[in-house]
């Protein structure tokens, strides 16, 4: 599906047009004229660019490896900004250790690689839990 298409939010089928994905669920019911139900949003179909998919597919993986912990859908926004905070911290302190040497070795570099993960992994918890508000802002 080419990145100009938009899926009906209803039943997710790609359309030309916001105008056709509107009323893509209503349109082989006789006497109805346009939708009975304004889909909530029309999402377009975005293809990933490659360095955004190898770094989703790492956050993916390390949220695997923690599958055991469960339950940051309910944590609340100050605890997964705190979160952040740490992670940020963890990231400054290995980038600390990667600039203190003019050839800076790959574990090295890979602990920072790591906590740079973790860190947007709780930006992807605070994103997620928070997403209606999100989209409700860019609606209006």
């Amino acid at each position: 599906m080419s990145d100009d298409m938009v899926r009906c939010s209803a039943c997710g089928t790609p359309h030309g047009s916001i105008e056709d994905a509107t009323v893509c669920c209503e349109k082989d019911k006789p006497g109805v004229v346009g939708p009975k139900v304004k889909p909530k949003r029309v999402r377009r179909v975005v293809k990933l660019r490659p360095a955004v998919k190898r770094f989703a597919e790492a956050m993916e993986l390390v949220l695997r490896d923690n599958d055991h912990k469960t339950g940051w859908q309910e944590l609340c926004n100050d605890h997964l900004v705190e979160r952040m905070e740490d992670e940020l911290g963890e990231l400054h302190v290995e980038l600390f250790h990667i600039a203190d040497y003019r050839e800076p070795n790959i574990p090295d570099i890979a602990r920072a690689v790591h906590e740079a993960i973790d860190l947007a992994n709780f930006a992807m918890m605070f994103f997620e839990n928070n997403r209606d508000h999100y989209e409700k802002g860019a609606d209006e």
